[in-house]
């Protein structure tokens, strides 16, 4: 500074530089696509907050879930602090069994985190959580035991019976696949996996067989290791039809008998035989 003619005079000035609270916390969640309902686990999502101002507002106070949770289903428990405050690690843990039934949309949690800088600043973030039915029931046959009679007449894809399967489920826990594991090893019958409904393959023969019985299995769709299974038995009575003529053991025949044999004398004794069963194959002859 000068003054007049005179010397000139200098003063010290000191500039404190104050730090501002530039920006907000920054929240990943990383959580579990689904969460099956009265699940064991105890935690649903890793999050981590960072911040990227210096010194005191770059330091995370807290992290809490502000909304969307009124019973109280989960909690937040801070993990470590890592770079020296900068970023803190959090779990979101689930405190009470949750019920599909009570939250069939899910939850919808608000969570908001906050930094130490003055004045503080705040970010909020918005998680969804969806549940999946546990799959605690098995399909249920209406009958343990079905019984159906079908003539061997009838032509290769004949409907025979439907087997109605039920599951108290829901979703894909409550869809169901049958089948036929045992008693078909020849491959006379199909069942629709899908409507239950049970067909012929080929053309049956009561004479070769005329009862089978087979067992048909019901396996839900939960997801694997977790599907239920049950059976139930058909029985299937082949009733024969009168298709096969009588046949006698021999195509020719001669007799002879002398010209004074009396009335009533047995001259020949002749045999005939009918594959069919039952009354089908009784033979009379004339």
């Amino acid at each position: 500074a000068f003054k007049g003619g005179g010397p000139p005079s200098s003063v010290s000035v000191k500039i404190m530089v104050q730090q501002v609270n530039l920006y907000g916390p920054e929240i990943y969640v990383h959580h579990l696509p689904e969460v099956v309902e009265n699940t064991n686990a105890h935690v649903y999502a890793i999050v981590r907050v960072i911040d990227r101002d210096l010194g005191i507002n770059g330091e995370i106070q807290g992290l809490e879930i502000v909304d969307g949770d009124p019973s109280g289903h989960f909690r937040v428990r801070k993990n470590k602090v890592i770079s020296g405050g900068k970023s803190s690690e959090f779990t979101i843990e689930i405190l009470k069994p949750l019920d599909r039934r009570v939250a069939p949309s899910g939850y919808n949690l608000t969570l908001r985190a906050v930094d130490k800088g003055k004045p503080p600043r705040q970010t909020y973030m918005f998680t969804s959580i969806s549940l999946v039915y546990v799959n605690d029931n098995a399909p249920v046959f209406d009958r343990e035991i079905y019984e159906v009679e079908v003539p061997e007449s009838a032509p290769v894809n004949s409907p025979i019976i439907r087997l109605k399967v039920t599951d108290a489920d829901q979703g894909k826990n409550a869809q169901v696949f049958l089948e036929i594991v045992g008693g078909n090893e020849g491959g006379e019958f199909y069942v629709n996996p899908d409507t239950g409904m049970l067909y012929t393959v080929v053309t049956l023969d009561a004479e070769v067989k005329n009862l089978y019985t087979l067992t048909v299995s019901a396996v839900d769709q939960g997801n694997i290791g977790s599907r239920k299974q049950s059976s139930a038995k058909v029985k299937i009575q082949v009733m024969d039809v009168n298709d096969n003529n009588p046949l006698f053991d021999v195509d020719k025949l001669e007799a002879y008998v002398s010209e004074n044999e009396s009335a009533g004398t047995s001259v020949v004794k002749v045999t005939a035989r009918d594959k069919d069963s039952g009354e089908n194959g009784y033979i009379s002859y004339s």
